[in-house]
């Protein structure tokens, strides 16, 4: 993996740790949509890989399929819909369990050694 796809993977990841950080403890809450930036428009790995079908995007190369599809992020846009709000997302269980896996799949994805040099 090249250093600028390393990085953004890492970037990532730290965003999604902050949504998982401003959700953890308000099961049942609704928080306003800026503290949970989700969608390929909040995305550093869709900002790198989207306009070339997701080719390159270590998520891709990973499930060999586009959008995100199969990884705990569909799960985490479902739990979402199931709720009508424009500005705000209920937060439940499920979607702090999907948030905590999405973190842990994208970590998975970041090389042991580092970028290639």
């Amino acid at each position: 993996m090249d250093k600028k796809t390393y990085d953004t993977l890492v970037a990532s990841c730290k965003k999604w740790r902050v949504n998982y950080k401003n959700i953890q403890d308000r099961e049942g809450k609704l928080v306003s949509i800026k503290l949970f930036l989700y969608g390929s428009l909040d995305c550093p790995l869709c900002e790198l890989f989207g306009e070339k079908s997701c080719r390159g995007c270590p998520v891709f190369e990973k499930t060999k399929v586009t959008s995100c599809q199969d990884t705990p992020y569909y799960e985490i846009v479902n739990e979402i819909n199931r709720f009508d709000y424009s500005l705000h997302i209920q937060v439940t269980k499920k979607l702090i369990q999907e948030t905590n896996r999405e973190i842990r799949f994208l970590e998975s994805l970041i090389p042991q050694g580092g970028p290639e040099k």
